[in-house]
């Protein structure tokens, strides 16, 4: 974030307009008078938000300031500190802000904001004032008088750059309470839970209570029993866990802060180190050895998803995702954009797969062109019926002496090979032709 000043202030958050205040005929009052009119404006903004008053001051602060000032302004000033200065820097003190352009060293055609119209006379009197909380998010060095920035005033553009860090104020939730309800499943502690809800259940029947302050009370009656009976349910990384393994563990945490501190301590360190163990192998083999009946109960009574469950849940391995992965040269690659972009190759050329027919094949065999090719006997006879069970076909005698053909001799059907129509004929002698009436080729010719 970068806060500018020239000849007129403004404030990211409080604004105020001080092109007058560089004028030397102001008198003392009127110079109360304006500070007493930005403490007014301070004072309407809130205090979760960042105030920066930034303007032409009119005062001079220099380095011999610094050792009452310490904390309101730098070290680095030009010239000595005036009376408007020491007024600006209560203002800054009241208010807990800092001159940020003298915290750091610079040359002076960097550090003036004021040339006077000769050229001779160079002077610091714009500030930009900022909270000192957010003193460590100043970038020191980038704050600083920009003297070749054309604004067209006898004052410089001054600059500051800030880099802030920003917490999230998370709103405290009320936590929830969780029960360890495995316990109930034992009858004995069951029974006991319930004869307590009970007792406590018929205390409250002879109360007369509104129901507001009866749900109160059986929410109270259900909370302390469980807390008492069941106990709060611990937190288990593990599921066969079980509480007299975390007893050890956290008698070993304690052993473990002592065992430096003589041989004894030592030794019961290391022998409560090896009865954990044993007990956590103990502890998984049993929960195994439940799970297995589990499934086996699952399977006999018919209930084959919750056995499946158990299963994948016993077998499933855990496979931890690698965010480092290899370009098309073997090279590792780590930053998240260049992996990104390698994902997006990988499936540009998965998909985008570029077939390269080899064109000679089509040139070898070229297909024929010439589809005037004589029907065999059986097609001819397969089409016609196909077409007068689906169509009526024109009779002989729906025709037209002037559109019916003249065949004068029968059309021979010439056959492939000799020995296929000999086949094809039925019988009929070797190099004979099977002929077709001049009515069924007009039928034929017709349809």
């Amino acid at each position: 974030m970068d806060t500018m000043s020239g000849g007129t202030g403004s404030g990211t958050r409080c604004g105020m307009e001080n092109e007058d205040l560089h004028r030397l005929d102001h008198d003392d009052e009127e110079t109360e008078e304006f500070y007493e009119q930005i403490d007014s404006i301070i004072a309407t903004v809130p205090k979760k938000d960042m105030l920066i008053v930034q303007g032409d001051w009119n005062a001079k602060v220099g380095p011999d300031a610094y050792q009452n000032w310490a904390g309101t302004t730098g070290k680095f000033g030009i010239g000595e500190t005036n009376d408007r200065g020491l007024r600006l820097l209560e203002f800054a003190k009241s208010h807990r802000l800092t001159l940020t352009n003298t915290l750091h060293p610079h040359k002076l055609s960097r550090n003036a904001t004021w040339h006077s119209p000769n050229g001779q006379v160079h002077n610091q009197i714009d500030f930009i004032l900022t909270p000192q909380c957010y003193k460590s998010s100043i970038n020191k060095a980038n704050t600083r008088t920009f003297p070749g920035a054309d604004i067209g005033s006898d004052h410089d553009l001054v600059l500051a750059t800030f880099k802030l860090k920003l917490k999230c104020k998370r709103c405290p939730r009320n936590p929830r309470i969780r029960f360890d309800l495995e316990k109930l499943k034992d009858p004995e502690i069951a029974d006991v839970f319930q004869a307590q809800v009970g007792g406590k259940f018929a205390a409250l029947n002879l109360m007369d209570i509104d129901v507001d302050t009866l749900a109160n009370n059986i929410k109270e009656v259900l909370t302390t029993t469980a807390e008492q009976v069941v106990g709060k349910k611990r937190k288990r990384i593990q599921p066969w866990v079980t509480n007299e393994v975390l007893d050890l563990c956290g008698k070993r945490r304690e052993l473990r802060k002592k065992k430096h501190s003589s041989n004894e301590a030592r030794t019961k360190h290391q022998q409560v180190n090896r009865e954990v163990r044993t007990k956590m192998k103990a502890a998984k083999e049993n929960w195994i050895e439940e799970q297995c009946e589990e499934v086996e109960k699952g399977m006999e009574a018919g209930n084959s998803k919750r056995a499946y469950d158990i299963l994948k849940t016993l077998t499933k391995t855990s496979q931890p995702r690698s965010a480092v992965i290899k370009d098309k040269d073997g090279k590792l690659l780590t930053d998240s954009e260049e992996v990104l972009k390698r994902w997006t190759e990988y499936c540009d050329s998965l998909y985008n797969y570029q077939l390269n027919p080899d064109s000679s094949i089509l040139q070898d065999n070229p297909r024929s062109t010439d589809y005037r090719t004589t029907p065999h006997h059986q097609e001819l006879v397969a089409a016609t019926e196909d077409h007068h069970q689906t169509k009526d076909c024109t009779t002989r005698e729906d025709l037209s002496r002037e559109t019916r053909p003249q065949l004068q001799e029968p059309v021979a059907v010439d056959v492939e090979g000799q020995d296929r129509m000999d086949t094809m004929s039925g019988g009929m002698g070797s190099g004979t032709r099977h002929t077709m009436e001049n009515e069924d080729l007009c039928r034929l010719w017709v349809s």
